[in-house]
């Protein structure tokens, strides 16, 4: 059967960018081969001068949103120049009453008041002309334990074909923010049936990664994570979302981007909130607005249940007759 099998030459038929295919072979009634068979046409790669010496400034652009919080990103931007002091930054800036943000190598994007953080994240990743792109929030700072060449490492590792790293978040006291990693989720399984499909998320392990064993496999993450900028540019952020903007993505990441999460990076969360900040982040209504989102969810995505969002769904029924 072997012999056999060595002299078989397959030829699509089918011109299409994806399509799925089988072999059926029989020998002497005796022996049978069945073969499944993905027909895709090949991509061209899309490179990236690092330049001369590999410089890290030159594969890795920093990016955040920022709305109404001008002590924080400045903060943010001084942690930044501090540690790497020649590498880009571009922020989205969606305040009502614009400043000027301090600090070196800063792109500066004014975009309409409250126009999203979902449409913020879209210019940010659009102005990346890096391989690479470090998501943080406006209220995160740079430490001495921010080292972006460990992220680096295993998005360029051959074997690991990563498409996103996340890193860990700590007080300014030093202590490592376990809740949040912890609430990320470890898996999400999807199921497709012919009234919608399900998501369900667990906290169960993929494992870890044999390249690197402190890091392991997710499906979703915290906003503090280095990216390939090609790939997630082919995922996008749904516009739809201006203000609580999470899990959307990580849903329609879901088979697109092969995520991990690392225990050897660290970025410190200072967060700071005024009270003008707050009367936008946490609008009347809120739970409406959260449950209104995740019907979205639901839509977009063909789903009729989501684990984490059950409580919204059955709150939106509520909300409807308001």
């Amino acid at each position: 059967m072997n012999a056999v099998l060595k002299h078989v030459v397959y030829t699509s038929q089918e011109h299409h960018k994806r399509q799925r295919d089988y072999i059926d072979i029989s020998f002497q009634d005796i022996y049978n081969v069945f073969m499944n068979v993905l027909i895709q046409r090949q991509h061209v790669p899309r490179l990236y001068d690092p330049g001369p010496g590999n410089d890290i400034n030159n594969k890795v652009t920093i990016v955040a949103k920022t709305f109404e919080r001008y002590d924080c990103v400045n903060a943010l931007i001084s942690s930044v120049n501090k540690f790497y002091p020649n590498m880009t930054i571009i922020i989205a800036d969606d305040s009502e009453n614009k400043q000027k943000l301090e600090g070196n190598n800063v792109k500066h994007y004014l975009m309409p008041f409250l126009e999203g953080y979902a449409a913020g994240k879209n210019l940010l990743v659009s102005q990346v002309r890096t391989k690479y792109f470090l998501w943080v929030d406006d209220d995160f700072v740079f430490t001495n334990h921010t080292i972006l060449e460990r992220f680096i490492e295993k998005l360029e590792s051959p074997t690991a074909e990563l498409d996103l790293v996340a890193g860990q978040l700590m007080s300014p006291e030093g202590k490592i923010s376990i809740f949040l990693n912890k609430h990320s989720w470890a898996q999400a399984s999807y199921t497709n049936e012919e009234n919608g499909g399900c998501i369900s998320e667990s906290h169960a392990s993929y494992g870890t990664l044999k390249e690197f064993p402190n890091c392991q496999l997710k499906d979703m993450v915290i906003n503090f994570f280095m990216a390939k900028t090609e790939a997630v540019r082919k995922v996008g952020f749904d516009l739809e979302f201006e203000r609580i903007s999470h899990r959307d993505f990580y849903v329609d990441a879901l088979g697109h981007l092969r995520i991990a999460l690392c225990d050897d990076v660290f970025i410190e969360h200072k967060q700071q909130n005024s009270e003008h900040y707050l009367d936008y982040r946490l609008m009347k209504n809120e739970q409406c607005a959260s449950a209104r989102y995740a019907e979205h969810i639901l839509f977009k995505n063909n789903l009729r249940c989501m684990q984490a969002w059950n409580k919204r769904f059955r709150e939106f029924g509520k909300c409807k007759t308001v």
